[in-house]
């Protein structure tokens, strides 16, 4: 099944709110925290950390996709499409887009 285009939209959409606050946190408070001459690094330079908050964001985000189906009277989405929609998703925000899975 084909990932309808309008649910990679607002997944990614979702998404690129959180991590545009996430990084905007993040380098309001690296700024503040450096007072010990430790250089911190920065959610954007930290790959292993973006990778891991974006996990999470993006089961909370297909959790909150599920429980829109199911009040509507749809079932959950099959693992195939959740697959495919969190990699368009994940490409879409911090990857090469469209060109991701060339990549």
């Amino acid at each position: 099944m084909n990932v309808d285009r309008a649910m990679v939209r607002e997944l990614t959409d979702r998404l690129s709110v959180r991590l545009v606050e996430a990084i905007e946190a993040d380098s309001h408070s690296t700024a503040f925290s450096a007072s010990d001459g430790q250089r911190r690094v920065g959610i954007r330079e930290d790959r292993s950390r973006l990778e891991l908050l974006m996990g999470r964001w993006m089961s909370e985000e297909i959790a909150r996709i599920n429980q829109a189906r199911l009040q509507r009277g749809a079932g959950l989405l099959d693992e195939h499409t959740e697959r495919t929609l969190r990699a368009a998703a994940y490409a879409e925000t911090v990857g090469a887009g469209p060109l991701e899975p060339y990549m």
